[in-house]
């Protein structure tokens, strides 16, 4: 399994949100984005597990995609 960061999320991109975006490329063990506990909003990056064979391809088609409104990385 690869652990992936995912950066420049929306302020109003959920865990649910960004599972939905990344089974295109398989089974995922987890997706979770990280909240301020402070503010309970969101820091704007997040962390997916997924299949090691299929890390290349989804960071090779959503680096740099917009995705609610805003460039992933």
């Amino acid at each position: 399994m690869e652990h992936l960061y995912v950066g420049d999320l929306s302020y109003f991109c959920t865990s649910e949100d960004l599972r939905n975006l990344f089974e295109a490329y398989g089974p995922l063990e987890s997706a979770a984005v990280r909240y301020s506990q402070r503010k309970g909003t969101t820091l704007h990056y997040g962390f997916v597990t997924l299949p090691a064979e299929k890390a290349d391809p989804a960071i090779e088609d959503l680096n740099t995609k917009m995705f609610m409104g805003r460039k992933l990385r």
